[in-house]
């Protein structure tokens, strides 16, 4: 934008770094390439073999099956979420 005319009291910079005004470590990290990071959990081997659960509610509006939680169960292995409606949260036990 500023070399388009755009922009009115930007100082023009060119591509050294001699121009640009001191900057700080914070900023000077922030632009350095960083590795990948190691994944050390193994992948599952088969379905089922771990699963995330999450309880979310109540909800601010009453479903059709008078349902005012839900329970959300992920499949660590294939990804498969499946989400299941309560009308109480102690059902989440049965």
């Amino acid at each position: 934008m500023s070399s388009k005319g755009l922009v009115e009291g930007l100082p023009k910079l060119d591509d050294s770094l001699e121009s640009i005004a001191p900057l700080c470590t914070g900023c000077l990290f922030g632009k350095f390439d960083r590795r990948p990071s190691r994944l050390t959990a193994k992948k599952d081997a088969s379905v089922c073999e771990k699963l995330y659960m999450d309880i979310k509610g109540p909800m601010d509006m009453i479903s059709i099956g008078n349902h005012l939680y839900f329970v959300i169960l992920v499949d660590d292995y294939s990804g498969v979420t499946v989400a299941y409606p309560m009308q109480k949260k102690w059902n989440a036990l049965k």
